[in-house]
């Protein structure tokens, strides 16, 4: 499959449909070459308690919110790298441009390619929670269904081991044993909300300090965590480091690399038939936007204008 792809299938998981689905998330988890993961939540609190300067004040605010709230919906992708293409350069192009996907400049270029496959799993706290309205509305507005969501949802229990709500070896708290078996290192963007929510609803009680969690993760997840957040903000210093910034630069250079013989990443979908759980994540990139002119102040611009203040609303910006 081409870089620039149009559509991502996305395998929605539910109470109906898990037994069905489970074997593949399975497979896929224990295939995988990392996991990407993604958490969407019921509210994350007030932006005071989230801007903390002291990380330890910022922890705790953090796990006091996820006491009280809610995932509502856990997504993942797992990439599998099942090849690596080496061919000779024929054009003369920056080899320094390589340096994030080789370890020195060569000759040759490098393509990536991963075999991907993501799962939404909508989530269903059986316990009292707080929802926040700018949640909703954020929620609503990219298309989360809430009524699907109360009528087939995985139910859980926060904190502690507590029977499960399902009856069945195939639920969240079990899906995240199995994660964490695999050893298979994690990504996320903008890390520690989604580690302080999956370690709550998922795993146990919170510990009371940021040393305790921190030992905690490094046992929990043996393969590393990886912060896509931190990654533009201190090693690409990209101008943005909100999640659509980040994906639509990323996708567009990678578009244009592969265009000029450079290193770039591939990836690769199972053709799944029509089915009511699959469904498809329009992607694409924008018609004009490989048109030759500066990335980083015209995309940036283009994007910020129309979503930069949904993302400040889920402290995803930094406007």
């Amino acid at each position: 499959m081409s870089v620039r792809f149009e559509s991502i299938p996305v395998l929605d998981v539910n109470i109906n449909n898990i037994q069905v689905l489970w074997p593949s998330l399975m497979k896929a988890v224990e295939s995988a070459t990392f996991i990407a993961i993604d958490t969407e939540l019921s509210g994350i609190g007030t932006r005071k308690t989230l801007m903390a300067k002291s990380v330890e004040d910022r922890y705790k605010g953090t796990a006091e919110n996820a006491k009280t709230r809610s995932v509502v919906s856990l997504g993942l992708s797992c990439f599998k790298l099942t090849h690596v293409d080496v061919k000779p350069r024929t054009q003369t192009g920056n080899m320094s441009d390589d340096s994030f996907l080789e370890a020195s400049p060569s000759s040759s270029c490098h393509t990536w390619n991963f075999l991907v496959q993501t799962y939404n799993i909508m989530a269903l706290c059986q316990e009292e929670y707080v929802v926040e309205p700018s949640s909703l509305k954020f929620l609503v507005e990219h298309g989360f269904d809430f009524n699907k969501q109360y009528s087939c949802g995985v139910g859980y229990y926060r904190g502690n081991d507590k029977p499960d709500p399902t009856s069945s070896s195939m639920c969240l708290r079990s899906f995240f044993t199995v994660l964490v078996k695999s050893r298979k290192p994690v990504v996320f963007h903008n890390a520690l909300t989604d580690l302080v929510y999956l370690y709550q609803n998922f795993y146990a009680s919170l510990p009371p300090t940021m040393s305790s969690f921190i030992a905690d993760l490094t046992e929990i997840f043996e393969g590393g965590v990886y912060d896509t957040k931190y990654i533009t903000d201190y090693v690409h210093r990209m101008p943005a480091s909100y999640l659509e910034y980040v994906f639509r630069k990323s996708q567009r250079d990678n578009t244009q690399r592969q265009s000029t013989e450079r290193s770039s990443v591939t990836i690769n979908i199972l053709p799944y038939p029509p089915s009511e759980t699959v469904n498809h994540c329009r992607c694409g990139l924008p018609p004009d936007s490989l048109q030759d002119k500066d990335p980083d102040q015209d995309t940036f611009q283009a994007i910020k204008d129309h979503i930069c203040q949904g993302f400040a609303v889920s402290y995803l910006c930094k406007s």
